[in-house]
């Protein structure tokens, strides 16, 4: 059973309450002091822990994708990088003494680390570097666990610190102590839950931080690549430097731009890099030593200025280096190959210089304007040319010049007209169509000047020195003058030789034609009529070689009136044959025609011309061939021609002789023959041949005989004969017109005698003559006869003058009125066709075609013969 509470026994009681309180408290403390160091501990290891593989993490992460990033670019082993690597990434000094970086290559062995963490090392992250589709090693990122032990140990010694703080004042004051220690148990809970907080806030920042730097990087990274690919994409080469001089990034294609790509190292200088390529020789220096080059590279680099330099290396390549400044201090060099660009420019140079030496040494003035209009160039012709430099300044227009020049009175020719005339070249100039432009100096030079608009839209001139051209244009004028003076005098000369000619003539075969004609007591007796024939048979041929003459002279001024018509073969034989059968019966030729004439075209040509052409050459057949031989007439077609042929059996002609057959007065050795000639007659022919559009020659051997020949164009149609005043012989006889009047107007007396004695057997035929043309005028205008002759060259008044006043006369006006001619020259033809008579005849005139002219005149006169005796 219990002793009961005492009084003695209360403060046992309280002691042992008391003593067990304390224990309980100290009890408490003590789980408190290790829960708070199990805690502190914990929160410690884990944070530190997971911060460590955050950044070891990130670290590697980065590492890796660095060294792929420069392998891949740089192209160079990857082993040889991390160092430089290493060295650019210089993680806080704090961090070294936590995490350490370690790089392995493929085989696991180590080849390069960065930092030295205390105690034992744990790996917490490992990446691989993956470049060119191939892994070339790994990077790890170790912790060091002594940190975390050591912030363990800490936290357990705060822990113990702060039970024991619990602890002491509870010896004094126990439940006062208990109290106070359980209130700042609890406070300092708060608190460490405080801190808690913001060191997992702090740890939050950190980490963002963190993950802001990584991205900051990835970015620069990704930066840094597109930089990469961009200037290996450029066909120049980059180096770029940092604030101290040193190369920290440099393009691909170093080796082939700078020779010596060892040159080029990343983290060498500028001044290490520039010493070597100055011991290299590959820079030409200007004989500065090594120093002084340096030195002045490295001030030109300070100053911060873009500065642009050429070289070009021993090699013979040229290369451009620019210099630009770059924000951060550092600068960067851009070397381009320009060596096509220089070979470019050399031969554009070269160009150039040919350009100008062809220029140079043209004959003639050159100049080119650019599209403004101002001179760009000029070559040493033209300045030869010009009398003053003022149109050789580059730079000055065109219209400078040209009023320059008036102000120098160049253009004499232009003074009272000078706005004109430069209007007129301005407006040239700027058409630059090619026309030529002649330019008369003061100096007595000529220009011709031509312009032309080139591509770019300038003007370019050519200008010709055309003085020695004008002089001898002038000399050909007055010599081409003074041959038409002498051509004309010629045809006058020739004209009046065959007026008087003609008129002695024309009375000398009129009387012996009207001698030949006279009948009855008036007849001539036999031997008379041999004389007066041979007189007639000597004036024709005298008249021929007059005719001859004539003709030759229109061939040779080109003046020779020929008609196109279609000429029947046939009957152009016939023809000729009728006028040479005398002649061939004389020599006792036989004339042999062939016998395809009928199946042959007609050929085009001047009828009477043809017939004269064949005459003159069987006529020669005839005289010059052997007495008695045969004579062959052919004609063959042979294409688009006729060829006619005269061959004959005569004794031929040497070779040596017959290339001057055709020459005028060459009678090929028959002068001494004693054969009537003149030399003239196959001259004759061939131009007329040749006129008609036709050839003639000749094949001839000696002792075998000749063949003459000429071709004439087939008539494809028929061709009109050309219009002439010659009128056809009409049936009728003078006898049939009844009572007519005729005035002859002739300042000869023998021509009037004759026409005189001829008209005189007419009874119906009144007759009245003139012996000039004032008397001819006055006669018609009191007479009114129904035919006028007129004779073309009087003394005083000519025919054409005395035919105007006729005209202009309202009493002679309807006079009919025939041109007699002794010229027949072919101007007087066109004259008198262009004047308006009613026909003309070339004097020595036969006969019969004096009076056919006459009554076909009077035939197409309708006028009353009766009226006129009543005036």
């Amino acid at each position: 059973m219990k002793r009961p509470h005492t009084a003695q026994d209360t403060p046992s009681a309280v002691a042992r309450s008391i003593q067990r309180l304390r224990r309980l408290l100290w009890g408490l403390a003590i789980a408190s002091g290790v829960a708070i160091v199990i805690v502190l501990t914990s929160v410690t290891a884990f944070f530190t822990v997971r911060e460590a593989r955050t950044v070891g993490g990130d670290y590697a992460a980065d590492f890796a994708f660095s060294l792929a990033q420069r392998t891949r670019m740089d192209g160079a082993a990857w082993s040889g990088q991390v160092e430089a690597e290493l060295a650019l990434l210089q993680p806080a000094p704090s961090t070294l003494d936590l995490i350490a970086i370690r790089v392995e290559d493929r085989d696991g062995r180590t080849i390069a680390m960065l930092g030295a963490p205390r105690g034992w090392l744990v790996t917490t992250a490992s990446e691989p570097i993956v470049a060119n589709q191939q892994m070339l090693g790994r990077v790890h990122v170790d912790i060091g666990i002594a940190p975390a032990l050591a912030w363990t140990s800490a936290s357990g010694v705060l822990g113990l610190i702060i039970a024991a703080g619990l602890l002491l004042p509870l010896r004094y004051a126990p439940f006062r102590i208990a109290e106070d220690a359980l209130r700042r148990l609890t406070a300092m809970q708060g608190d460490l839950e405080t801190q808690l907080r913001l060191a997992t806030a702090a740890r939050d920042e950190a980490t963002t931080a963190v993950v802001e730097m990584r991205l900051a990087q990835n970015r620069a990274l990704h930066a840094e690549s597109r930089l990469r690919d961009a200037v290996s994409a450029s066909t120049d080469a980059w180096f770029i430097y940092d604030r101290d001089f040193r190369l920290v990034m440099c393009s691909n294609n170093i080796a082939q731009m700078t020779q010596f790509a060892e040159d080029f190292q990343i983290g060498l200088t500028y001044e290490e890099i520039m010493r070597r390529r100055y011991r290299r020789g590959l820079h030409a220096f200007s004989g500065k030593s090594e120093d002084e080059f340096v030195a002045d590279r490295l001030q030109t680099q300070r100053l911060r200025e873009k500065e642009a330099r050429a070289y070009q290396r021993k090699d013979g390549h040229w290369f451009l280096v620019r210099s630009h400044p770059l924000q951060d201090g550092g600068f960067a060099h851009i070397y381009t190959d320009f060596t096509d660009l220089k070979i470019a420019e050399q031969r554009a140079l070269q160009a150039e210089q040919r350009l100008n030496d062809v220029l140079n040494n043209l004959a003639d003035g050159f100049r080119l304007w650019d599209a403004d209009d101002r001179l760009v160039l000029c070559n040493r012709a033209f300045k030869s040319q010009a009398i003053t430099l003022e149109g050789t300044v580059v730079g000055r227009t065109f219209e400078e010049d040209i009023r320059a020049a008036f102000t120098r009175g160049l253009f004499p020719s232009a003074i009272g007209r000078e706005e004109a005339y430069i209007r007129e070249r301005v407006e040239q100039h700027r058409r630059a169509d090619g026309t030529p432009v002649e330019i008369a100096r003061s100096d007595g030079r000529w220009f011709e000047a031509r312009e032309h608009r080139t591509d770019e839209g300038g003007i370019v001139q050519i200008r010709t020195d055309i003085t020695q051209h004008k002089r001898h244009e002038r000399e050909l004028q007055d010599a081409r003058d003074t041959a038409e003076h002498a051509s004309r005098a010629k045809s006058e000369f020739l004209s009046r030789m065959s007026h008087d000619l003609r008129t002695p003539l024309n009375a000398v075969l009129g009387f012996a034609q009207i001698l030949l004609l006279e009948d009855g007591r008036d007849a001539i007796t036999g031997r008379h009529r041999e004389a007066v024939e041979t007189i007639e048979r000597t004036g024709r041929h005298l008249l021929e070689m007059v005719e001859d003459i004539l003709d030759l002279s229109r061939i040779e001024n080109q003046a020779m009136q020929l008609a196109r018509e279609q000429v029947a073969v046939k009957e152009i034989v016939r023809e000729v044959l009728s006028h040479t059968e005398t002649m061939a019966s004389s020599h006792g030729a036989k004339i042999t025609v062939g016998s395809n004439l009928d199946g042959l075209p007609g050929v085009l040509g001047d009828r009477r011309r043809v017939i004269q052409v064949l005459t003159n050459l069987l006529s020669n057949a005839i005289k010059y061939g052997r007495s008695g031989g045969d004579i062959t007439l052919d004609a063959n077609q042979t294409g688009s021609f006729v060829r006619f042929a005269i061959t004959d059996r005569g004794p031929g002609i040497a070779p040596h002789r017959q290339a001057h057959l055709f020459q005028p007065f060459n009678r090929a050795g028959a002068e001494q023959s004693g054969t009537e000639g003149t030399g003239i007659g196959l001259t004759i022919a061939k131009g007329l041949v040749e006129q008609m559009g036709g050839t003639i020659g000749c094949d001839s051997a000696v002792g075998q005989g000749s063949t003459f020949w000429f071709t004439l164009p087939v008539a494809a149609i028929a061709v009109s004969r050309a219009r002439t005043l010659v009128v056809d012989t009409s049936p009728h006889s003078l006898h049939d017109v009844g009572q007519v009047s005729i005035l002859y107007v002739e300042d000869t007396v023998e021509n009037r005698n004759l026409v005189r004695r001829l008209l005189g057997r007419y009874p119906n035929v009144r007759y009245l003559e003139a012996e000039s043309g004032e008397q001819g005028i006055e006669l018609a205008r009191r007479e009114r006869p129904d035919i006028i002759l007129m004779d073309m060259r009087m003394p005083g008044m000519s025919g054409l003058e005395a035919l105007k006043l006729l005209r202009a006369d309202t009493r002679t006006k309807d006079l009919a009125v025939i041109a007699l001619t002794g010229a027949a020259m072919p101007h007087e033809a066109e004259e008198i066709n262009a004047a308006g008579f009613d026909g003309y005849v070339v004097k020595p005139f036969r006969i019969g075609t004096l009076l056919s002219q006459l009554v076909a005149v009077l035939e197409r006169r309708t006028r009353p013969i009766a009226s006129h005796a009543s005036d």
